[in-house]
């Protein structure tokens, strides 16, 4: 997923932000996949030193790194 897309896999992808610290918990849980949520993912795979997804873009490396730390 990356910025502009919208659905209910990225009302998901906010919930798990916040429970990795990367997104503010008072952050809308709206389904939109934000420069806020984008920024997030990119602080996310800093911090965890996750290759092979473009930065701020949430790739399958992304996905199974925060899938394993947080839950649905």
């Amino acid at each position: 997923m990356r910025a502009g897309d919208t659905g209910p896999q990225v009302v998901e992808l906010q919930r798990r932000l916040k429970q990795a610290g990367t997104l503010d918990e008072d952050a809308a849980e709206d389904g939109v996949y934000s420069a806020e949520v984008q920024q997030a993912v990119a602080q996310y795979q800093a911090r965890n030193g996750i290759r092979g997804d473009r930065y701020g873009e949430y790739g399958a490396n992304t996905r199974r790194a925060l899938e394993a730390q947080t839950s649905g």
